[in-house]
């Protein structure tokens, strides 16, 4: 069962065209990283020299301190920036923000193509085909499940990999790959399995969403309504449950940063966020809660 729905899977020109459409959106980004970086970066510059630097001075005299780094690290920068120059070239060191930046429009095209995997079904009248030589109903909505979790992931990692493949040369000739150390790798791997987990749940949801409606144009429109419309009128109105949205939680749960957080709620108070383990959880349990209910739907409804 799960080996023909892979077959269907793989076999349907959307996921093709799609994913062939980010490849060479990945491809023409690698393309203006590495033309517009340059090959060398500032003269070298003493510390002593940044230190002595006007700025330098006027910066520690008047900067307030910093929520991350130090006022000295903070007007080392600004002085070293302004008055000798920016370094222009590409550093791999920063593929760590890339690989979340870039998991946004993934999970997107993994909940719409997963949306599609099972609106298709709805629409074209070939649910009835499959439950007539196999009625077993939680046996095909869990072989469709594990597809499109197999389908997402197998996504993600290409297309990840692509990536670095397309923004290597910009590291390696218009670049540096100082930084690449045993703690960067540690990083990238942790968010990378984090970014590939919201991957694979933005998928099922879609099939999920798409189930429940019978419609993949359905399953998009709630995505978009909810995160668009609902979620922001939620910030507006009831700040104070911004912790529980799914897409707070959700960047949180990939950056590993719970600051995120915080946002004043009435001026004085901050909220109170999950951690980063906490809110993936909260992710996971919203995403079984529909996969649970798009289930029961599937399971007492008539097909035709």
């Amino acid at each position: 069962m799960i080996a023909s729905e892979m077959m269907r899977f793989r076999s349907r020109r959307l996921v093709k065209w799609m994913t062939l459409l980010f490849v060479l959106g990945l491809a023409f980004a690698g393309f203006l990283v590495f033309i517009n970086s340059e090959a060398e970066g500032p003269s070298t510059v003493s510390t002593e020299a940044v230190e002595n630097s006007a700025l330098y001075q006027d910066c520690i005299s008047n900067a307030e301190p910093q929520s991350e780094d130090s006022i000295e690290e903070f007007c080392f920068e600004i002085a070293q920036q302004e008055s000798f120059g920016q370094d222009e070239r590409f550093f791999f060191s920063g593929m760590n923000e890339i690989f979340i930046g870039v998991t946004v429009p993934i999970a997107m095209l993994a909940f719409f193509l997963g949306a599609s995997f099972m609106g298709a079904e709805w629409q074209k009248g070939t649910m009835t085909t499959t439950l007539t030589w196999e009625n077993r109903r939680w046996a095909v909505f869990a072989a469709k499940a594990v597809v499109v979790i197999i389908g997402s992931l197998a996504l993600f990692l290409v297309l990840q990999a692509l990536l670095t493949l397309f923004l290597l040369p910009s590291a390696l000739f218009r670049g540096t790959t100082e930084g690449l150390d045993a703690a960067w790798w540690q990083d990238a791997g942790a968010r990378l399995a984090r970014c590939a987990a919201l991957t694979v749940v933005a998928g099922v949801l879609g099939m999920s969403v798409a189930s429940l409606g019978r419609n993949t144009a359905a399953a998009l429109g709630v995505g978009f309504g909810y995160i668009v419309v609902v979620e922001n009128l939620i910030r507006a109105l009831k700040p104070q449950w911004q912790q529980w949205l799914v897409t707070d939680n959700s960047a949180v749960f990939v950056t590993g940063d719970a600051s995120l957080f915080a946002s004043a709620s009435d001026g004085v108070s901050e909220l109170s966020g999950h951690s980063a383990n906490t809110a993936g959880l909260l992710v996971l349990g919203y995403a079984l809660l529909v996969v649970a209910l798009a289930y029961g739907f599937f399971r007492s409804r008539d097909v035709t």
